[in-house]
């Protein structure tokens, strides 16, 4: 079992390379993130670590129309199957939900010990999404964007597989997933 760390202000963390998102799914755009994690950590002898949120931001945002394809606990055991050695769980709550960017910067992603975050085109972070990649830049973090990942002229998401669930395209859901679902 690879480790996991619970974020808390004094954690002992390796110093990494780590994709960032919810992952719900970790399905094969997620997959890309770790792919390019893998690769960076290799090329610049670091550890791959993914870091995720607990509960699904999602979730605690209030979208209804939101159910997970993953729990914490299958998030952890996908990583591992797909090459990460470390898993960081930030507790998801009011108190982060509302970190600034800077603060979510400064609170969050200093105390990592990260050296190049990885993130997807479209990773937001900070109140109301309004920190992106570009914001990342603006504060100094290195990152490597992973660009939009599609299968059949549509973007691979969580909301596509849950849809395809929804309608009996299992078929189709294993296949954007990368692995055979199993709730």
């Amino acid at each position: 079992m690879i480790p996991v760390y619970y974020f808390k202000e004094d954690l002992d963390i390796p110093a990494n390379v780590a994709c960032i998102g919810s992952f719900d799914g970790v399905h094969k755009g997620h997959q890309e993130l770790i792919k390019r994690t893998i690769e960076l950590s290799d090329k610049n002898s670091l550890t791959p670590m993914a870091i995720t949120f607990d509960p699904d931001p999602a979730v605690v945002i209030g979208n209804s129309d939101h159910y997970g394809l993953t729990d914490l606990n299958r998030r952890i055991e996908l990583f591992e199957r797909f090459g990460i050695k470390g898993v960081i769980v930030i507790p998801f709550d009011e108190y982060v939900m509302k970190l600034s960017i800077d603060d979510f910067k400064a609170k969050i992603l200093d105390k990592l010990n990260n050296k190049i975050l990885v993130c997807g085109f479209d990773f937001t972070y900070g109140f109301k999404g309004m920190g992106n990649t570009k914001t990342l830049i603006e504060q100094g973090v290195e990152i490597s964007v992973v660009d939009e990942c599609l299968y059949d002229g549509q973007k691979i998401s969580s909301t596509r597989i849950r849809k395809e669930l929804l309608n009996g395209n299992i078929e189709l859901a294993n296949e954007l997933l990368g692995y055979e679902y199993n709730k």
